[in-house]
């Protein structure tokens, strides 16, 4: 009787140590990226291990693991908010998943540059209205932040805060705005909408700089802000008898506008409009507020539609070398032929080379897809190659910068 208890419990035993050893072989482990991290940077290295494990998808993109589990990737980041979700399937039909929430920030370059020391006061709210997408920079990727505003971007940016249906023109919108212009479309919205007019019947005046009290009256009615009659003016240079006083007054009591503070707080009204004042006033309305709320909260948000995409490594399945036994005679080629897959496709492989440096050639010999879709290269080895069993290895390498290699190919060199 004992020794069929001891054997039931030795069973019992043997059993939850299968089970614990089965659930242990279960693990995923992510070294990078961080959860819920803020970057500047256009993409983030993947990399984790996940022992045991037979598949693992990021973003439902099949990922290869080498040797131990160990994986290796490359988000490339969109703008705002992007999901990273990595899932490990197992024999035994486990399946773990990791989410990381990568929220990516945009900047132009003298942004990141210091005024007099600090940062520039209007840094955080330029950056956050470029990640929404309400103001942009120019294409040499500087935003200028003192630059005067002009009619033209004025308009694409109160279209953009306002979301105004936007759709191309079939004809000229103004003289100076031809129906191919970029901003077209945001000019013609908020002409449509009533929000602004052409300095004349034909010309929008598309250069044309927007003072100060012009952008704050425009803005006020776009958003339906009544006008405010005040007996005392809170701008010495904004009398209440005015043209303009009654939305500016308004502006001001909604914290849209505080003017330049002092021992008299001056508005000045016919002061041209710089682009980083705008991007500050824009922040200041009520839908934007909600949105840079939005951009910044890590428990919303975050589902597959946001995922980003994911770049893996090329993978090298085959390297044939033809002829493999070969006299270094000078006149015999020698064929050296790759076969090289990406999950991306084709185009996402930047480069593939091969390092010949046993053969008496360079270490990055470039190999040229041809029409089979194997990368090919061909050579004569010269008179002084020695001879003997030599090594190839072919490398590859994808836009994102992730590599692979395969050294193992060998050819014999004869006299």
């Amino acid at each position: 009787m004992a020794n069929l208890i001891r054997s039931a419990l030795l069973l019992v035993l043997s059993i939850v140590l299968i089970s614990f050893n089965a659930s242990a072989a279960a693990t995923l482990e992510v070294t990078s990226p961080i959860d819920k991290t803020n970057t500047l940077s256009t993409r983030t290295d993947i990399n984790g291990t996940a022992p045991e494990a037979k598949q693992l998808e990021l973003n439902e993109t099949k990922v290869s693991l080498e040797g131990e589990g160990k994986f290796n990737a490359v988000a490339l980041l969109n703008p705002g908010k992007n999901l990273i979700m990595i899932s490990a399937l197992y024999p035994n039909g486990e399946k773990l998943t990791n989410k990381f929430r990568i929220l990516r920030t945009i900047t132009c370059d003298d942004m990141e540059m210091l005024y007099k020391e600090r940062d520039h006061w209007a840094k955080q709210q330029v950056l956050t209205l470029l990640t929404i997408g309400i103001v942009e920079g120019y294409p040499d990727n500087m935003f200028e932040p003192g630059n005067f505003l002009s009619r033209s971007e004025f308009a694409t940016w109160v279209a953009r805060a306002r979301q105004l249906e936007i759709s191309q023109p079939t004809e000229d919108v103004f003289f100076d705005v031809p129906k191919e212009h970029w901003r077209a479309p945001y000019i013609k919205a908020v002409v449509d909408a009533g929000y602004m007019s052409g300095l004349t019947p034909d010309r929008f005046g598309i250069n044309e700089k927007i003072n100060r009290s012009d952008a704050v009256v425009i803005v006020a009615k776009a958003y339906h802000l009544s006008p405010l009659m005040l007996s005392t003016s809170p701008f010495y240079d904004v009398p209440i008898d005015s043209r303009d006083s009654a939305y500016i007054y308004s502006a001001f009591n909604k914290g849209w506008v505080v003017g330049y503070p002092g021992k008299i707080r001056r508005f000045e009204p016919d002061k041209e409009m710089t682009r980083a004042e705008m991007t500050v006033f824009l922040s200041r309305l009520s839908n934007i507020k909600e949105l840079e709320t939005s951009l910044f909260d890590f428990e919303e948000g975050y589902t597959s539609n946001k995922f980003c995409n994911i770049s893996t490594k090329p993978v090298i399945s085959k390297i044939i070398a033809d002829p493999i036994r070969l006299a270094a005679d000078g006149k015999t080629p020698l064929k050296i032929a790759a076969e090289v897959t990406d999950a991306q496709g084709k185009s996402d492989i930047s480069q593939v080379w091969a390092d010949i440096t046993s053969l008496n050639g360079p270490n990055n010999a470039k190999m040229n897809l041809m029409q089979s879709g194997m990368y090919e290269i061909t050579f004569i080895l010269t008179t002084e190659t020695v001879p003997g069993e030599k090594n190839i290895t072919v490398r590859a390498s994808d836009k994102s910068g992730l590599k692979s290699e395969i050294s193992n190919v060998k050819v014999f060199v004869t006299k």
